[in-house]
């Protein structure tokens, strides 16, 4: 029963930090190749792409059709 209400409060956190993480990765190499763009732009990006995880998930689960 802990470790439920432990992972309802702490996937969240850890889910945004993770965000924030992959943000700054897709920043230093937006940066390195030149962009203009700001970290927000980074963390968008980050954001909508991440909204097709559990599709591309799904997808990888039927055969030819995933990636």
């Amino acid at each position: 029963m802990a470790m439920g209400v432990a992972s309802i409060i702490l996937l969240p956190i850890l889910i945004a930090i993770a965000g924030f993480i992959g943000a700054s990765i897709v920043f230093v190499i937006w940066k390195l190749m030149g962009s203009q763009e700001s970290y927000e732009t980074a963390f968008r990006c980050m954001a909508y792409i991440s909204v097709l995880t559990p599709i591309t998930s799904v997808l990888g689960l039927i055969p030819y059709l995933g990636s």
